[in-house]
């Protein structure tokens, strides 16, 4: 997960659990760890299709029957990323309330911070911008990254970037646009810095992207989605890189080029359809009914 190379990681998974799937060994502490790892890579080169949440429930399942506290939390992470992603916001916090009761049970203090990040990020999209910036800020300003066992390898996603890139969106939605883009450009370039594709995929598609298209930095834009389009395709990112094409149509539209980005915004929404972001999805459609209207 650290060097993201998460196709191939999926690839070797699916290869052992095919050989212990057919001996004797179901509901061993290896296949759960595959399980997991599998869950992990399945959410960013296929989307969270049934197979990814169908290997994060069976992760969990043998984690709680063997009593793993760190896989059930990363299970229960993978299971909110997983009904997050599907638009199942709701059901997303329950597995946020669950992961933050847990955590707040170990040694580790900034486990119960990420839950108390996951709880404000699904209560941002559920439409709590109060209670979600409450969250994310308390999250940020007590955080503080482990020693040992990164949360980048636990937890997919460096956390003050994934952090800050919520903070950012509630910003955009509470009527701070200057602040919110600050914070995006802060953001990308701390991710740069840590070198982990995954995040600064994250930064730029759940910040800077799209918060330079509401702002009218086209400039901005222009340049983010060019770094999407290229770390997602290098690292076989496939979600990600559908997303960085509904973004570049939605900047051509912007740019009052309609009749050509209008069928390619068309075309790039069908494809991010396909990879299951839902969310993603339902989120890009006012690009779409904006460029219709602007066509006429």
């Amino acid at each position: 997960m650290h060097l993201s190379l998460l196709d191939e990681c999926r690839g070797r998974v699916e290869r052992a659990l095919s050989i212990i799937e057919s001996s004797s060994t179901g509901g061993s502490r290896e296949e759960m760890r595959l399980y997991a790892a599998l869950g992990a890579s399945l959410i960013y080169t296929r989307g969270p299709a049934p197979e990814t949440g169908a290997a994060w429930t069976n992760a969990l399942e043998i984690a709680e029957k063997i009593n793993d506290t760190e896989c059930q939390l990363r299970a229960l992470r993978g299971l909110w990323a997983f009904r997050l992603n599907t638009g199942e916001y709701r059901t997303s916090l329950t597995f946020a309330q669950r992961f933050h009761s847990l955590a707040a049970g170990q040694p580790d203090a900034a486990d119960a911070l990420i839950g108390t990040r996951m709880i404000g990020t699904s209560q941002h999209y559920l439409g709590d911008q109060t209670d979600a910036r409450m969250n994310i800020e308390r999250m940020l300003a007590a955080y503080i990254p482990p020693v040992h066992r990164p949360h980048t390898i636990r937890f997919q996603l460096d956390q003050r970037v994934t952090g800050r890139a919520t903070l950012a969106r509630i910003l955009w939605v509470q009527g701070f646009p200057d602040q919110a883009m600050c914070l995006a450009r802060t953001n990308v370039e701390h991710a740069r810095e840590i070198d982990q594709a995954v995040s600064l995929c994250n930064a730029l598609s759940d910040a800077a992207c799209p918060i330079a298209l509401f702002v009218g930095d086209l400039a901005a834009a222009e340049h983010w989605i060019a770094m999407l389009l290229d770390h997602s395709e290098k690292h076989a990112l496939g979600a990600w890189h559908a997303l960085g094409r509904v973004f570049e149509t939605v900047l051509l539209v912007r740019r009052s080029e309609i009749s050509k980005g209008l069928p390619l915004l068309r075309s790039a929404l069908d494809g991010l359809r396909e990879t299951g972001f839902l969310h993603r999805y339902l989120g890009s459609l006012s690009a779409f009914a904006q460029a219709v209207d602007r066509a006429g």
